[in-house]
């Protein structure tokens, strides 16, 4: 088949080859855009900079900090092994204190016992033994007339040392004049009392 082309030649167009594009000419970027563009990277590195600056400060401050924590836990442990010492130090002393007091108890027990008899006693009336069987004691002395010996043993059962004060014997003797040549002889009392202790 024959195909005839009536367009005047000025119109005529070359036939197009089929699946092939034409090629147009790059187009140029304005100058305007590439500026923008670099205005923007360079935005963009220093905003990247600046917050790998402050992750760098950041990580410095954290690392300060570490080693101020680890300083503060080192004083920590040093400080507890001195409370520590001071518990043990302490609990010792407690023991110890704890040893006198009993020691003191026991110390003054004899004390307080010659101390409440000095007490209870007349001023003419004077012991010549004591005895003690377990918390039983058994007194022996001598006094001028049974008055003493009465108010002896009142001032025995008034004590809270003593109970159950009795008296057990009582004898009259004759004694020398009080150290005196020629003086007539002074009848003297003898007596044995026996008491219990209070717990």
């Amino acid at each position: 088949m024959i195909r005839i082309n009536l367009l005047p030649e000025a119109k005529r167009k070359a036939p197009k080859a089929k699946g092939k594009k034409p090629i147009r000419p790059p187009r140029e970027i304005p100058f305007v855009w590439i500026i923008a563009g670099l205005i923007v990277v360079l935005i963009t590195a220093a905003g990247l900079a600046m917050w790998h600056m402050g992750l760098v400060r950041e990580q410095e401050d954290l690392q300060k900090q570490t080693t101020a924590i680890e300083g503060q836990i080192s004083q920590m442990k040093v400080q507890q092994g001195l409370v520590q010492k001071a518990r043990e130090q302490r609990n010792n002393l407690a023991q110890k204190l704890e040893i006198i007091n009993t020691l003191k108890k026991r110390q003054t027990g004899p004390v307080n016992l010659m101390a409440q008899l000095a007490g209870a006693m007349p001023r003419r009336l004077w012991l010549s033994a004591m005895t003690q069987n377990s918390s039983a004691i058994t007194l022996s002395g001598f006094a001028v007339d049974h008055r003493q010996i009465a108010e002896f043993m009142e001032n025995l059962q008034k004590s809270p040392l003593f109970h159950g004060v009795e008296l057990i014997n009582i004898q009259t003797q004759q004694s020398g004049g009080g150290g005196q040549q020629g003086a007539p002889p002074v009848p003297l009392r003898q007596f044995e009392i026996t008491c219990q202790l209070t717990q």
